[in-house]
């Protein structure tokens, strides 16, 4: 681990890769922690690499695994999302904003604090953007939530929880 996270200060993306590809492959190796932090370098390495399929798949697997790591899973989240959005592809890009909003609202009670780096506060400000970018209509939105169980009095107090945590 220490090897891979010199080689990704170096830039070194492909030795970076090889190393974290191991560990991935070694779960005894380090604890689920460390885990969540090697798999999120695995992803950056392979973004790197200009593997994005690969490493968009990486990021979605810390979210689901290492979603209780908020340090890792709100990175994840953040580069998941915007290697997810810059396909021109506008239905895809609906289907990444709809994922963004499921983690955002199971990452609701996150405080910025618990993550210190500053992805968690930059994607509860974007969603935002993407909604108005996108040109989803509160209709649209609300159909949104409906496919994803959230309930509009959920809804109601995630907002509430989005302006207390800003």
């Amino acid at each position: 681990m220490i090897l891979g996270r010199e080689l990704i200060r170096q830039e070194h993306w492909a030795e970076a890769n090889e190393q974290f590809e191991i560990i991935s492959k070694n779960k005894k190796w380090l604890s689920r922690e460390e885990r969540a932090e090697s798999n999120f370098l695995y992803g950056y390495s392979l973004e790197k690499l200009g593997k994005l399929d690969k490493a968009t798949t990486v990021c979605n697997a810390v979210l689901a695994v290492y979603g209780f790591y908020a340090e890792w899973s709100c990175q994840s989240l953040e580069r998941g999302f915007n290697l997810a959005f810059q396909t021109k592809d506008h239905e895809k890009k609906i289907k990444a904003y709809s994922n963004l909003k499921k983690q955002l609202y199971r990452f609701q009670m996150i405080e910025a604090s618990e993550d210190p780096s500053g992805a968690i506060t930059r994607m509860r400000k974007r969603h935002h953007t993407v909604k108005n970018e996108l040109g989803i209509t509160a209709e649209e939105d609300a159909a949104i939530d409906l496919s994803l169980g959230i309930r509009p009095e959920d809804r109601k107090n995630a907002q509430e929880n989005e302006k207390i945590n800003k």
